[in-house]
Order: C-alpha cells, then sequence, then structure tokens
C-alpha cells in the first residue's frame, strides 16, 4: 500500500550472509590450498611425499602378499607377488628421487606410479573376467579334461566336482570347484584390491606433482638469484632499464630541437 515503509531488513539476516560468505571464503581457501599444497615448503612437502610414498607402497604389497595367502583362488599367485614386487621398486625409485630432490626423478617416478595404477586395475579387472568366464563352463569342456586324457577324473568331471588338488596332479586345465564356490566373496576381493591400488597410488601421485612444482619453482627462483645476462631484464625495475637508441637519430634530433 502507498505511504507505508517498506520493512527494514533484519540485522540477523546481514549477520546470516556475512557467515554465509566467510564460511564460502573458507572452503575456497581450503580447496585452493588442498590442489596448490598449501603454504608448506619444499622440505615439508618433502617429508610428506616420503612418509606418504612408504605407507601406502607398504599397504599396497600387503594386500598383494594378503591376497595370494588369503585368496589363492581370485588370481595366479605369481601375480601377486610380481605386483608386490613392482610396488615396492616404484616406491624405491619414488624415495631416492624425493630424498636427492630430483625434480626429474619426482617427475619420472609419478608417471610410473599412474602407469603402475592403470595396469593393476586394468588386470584386476581382466581377472575378474576371466574368473567369472571360467566358472560359467563346465570342467567337462576345458582342454584335457575327459576320461582318456585324466582317466582319475571320470567321475567327478560330469558333476564339476573336481578338486584342485585332484586337478593338479593330471594334465586337465579347468579350475577347482573351489575356485567358484564363492563368487560374491571373490567379487568383494576385487572391488577390495581396486580399491586399494586406487588410493594408495593416487595419494603419492598428489605430493609428487606438488613436490615437482616446488622444485622446479625453487630451481627457477634460484636461477634469477643469480642474476645471469638473459634474465637481468626482469629483474629490474622499468626505471633502471635504459633503451638503447640509435645515435645517429639522437643526432638528427638535435638540429630539429634548436
Amino acid at each position: 500500500m502507498e505511504g507505508v515503509p517498506n520493512p527494514e531488513p533484519a540485522a540477523g539476516g546481514s549477520e546470516a550472509e556475512t557467515k554465509s560468505k566467510g564460511l564460502l571464503a573458507t572452503v575456497n581457501n581450503e580447496f585452493h590450498d588442498m590442489i596448490s599444497g598449501g603454504n608448506l615448503s619444499v622440505q615439508e612437502v618433502k617429508e610428506q611425499i616420503m612418509i606418504d610414498i612408504v605407507l601406502s607402497m607398504s599397504v599396497f604389497v600387503i594386500t598383494q602378499l594378503g591376497s595370494s595367502f588369503f585368496e589363492p583362488y581370485w588370481r595366479p599367485v605369481a601375480y601377486d607377488w610380481g605386483w608386490a614386487i613392482l610396488g615396492a621398486l616404484t616406491g624405491v625409485v619414488g624415495v631416492c628421487a624425493a630424498s636427492k630432490e630430483s625434480s626429474f626423478g619426482v617427475a619420472a617416478f609419478t608417471i610410473l606410479l599412474i602407469m603402475l595404477a592403470c595396469l593393476n586395475i586394468a588386470h584386476t579387472l581382466t581377472m575378474r573376467s576371466e574368473h567369472a568366464m571360467a566358472c560359467s563352463m563346465n570342467q567337462l569342456d576345458f582342454k584335457h579334461c575327459n576320461s582318456f586324457d585324466s582317466p582319475t577324473l571320470a567321475v567327478c568331471l560330469p558333476k564339476n566336482d573336481c578338486t584342485r588338488n585332484e586337478i593338479g596332479k593330471t594334465k586337465c586345465g579347468a579350475p577347482g570347484k573351489e575356485h567358484c564356490a564363492h563368487m560374491d566373496s571373490m567379487d568383494a576381493v576385487f572391488i577390495f584390491n581396486m580399491l586399494v591400488s586406487f588410493l594408495t597410488f593416487s595419494e603419492p601421485a598428489y605430493w609428487g606433482m606438488i613436490f615437482h612444482t616446488r622444485l622446479e619453482n625453487r630451481d627457477l627462483a634460484d636461477r634469477f638469484e643469480q642474476h645471469s645476462p638473459e634474465m637481468r631484464p626482469l629483474l629490474n625495475s622499468p626505471e633502471d632499464i635504459k633503451i638503447d637508441t640509435d645515435p645517429l637519430s639522437e643526432e638528427a634530433a638535435a638540429p630539429s630541437a634548436l
């Protein structure tokens, strides 16, 4: 209605708006620190990445070895040991590169880590596919799994009841019944291993990129401090920079000024 003044906004609204803006700024700062590594020095990032490498690679190696002992059917045991050795070697490369503060070494370690993570997860998915395919077939469908090549399995083969030990004594290439007895638990093993691989590789890779950036920035700052000839103009203030002029043009300009 005309003549009726509009109600003023409550003071609490402005306070809530101020708090929300402050919270948003805090979140933005935290997100920026998470991406850039915060205000950590080179030495602090070095200590952080070395701790991450040791812890992450230890968890990865223990997971691979534990899988080979407690779940020997989900993939060949030799593969578990192979991945454990590769993870340990990659960790050694990372620790050596970080301790030497080598920019190239840290970059190489980060690339190796990402490649190892991709290969490990891809191999795990491949093993899962082969596991499901093998368990969908009858034991009689595999090579040398018949009464002629494997006479000791003549009774259990038609029932898909041959165990791993029984098959191991023959030329039959079928998996044992234990291999497919617990498909649900096998799925859990696959998911757990992929999750461990992702976490244990992504954490050191993140700090590897941060550490590499810190080292590059420090090297660049050292080059500026050395006042090399090609970088000296970048260090001088605009007032100190002298522009070279042609002497002939200066002499020509003098009479005109008179």
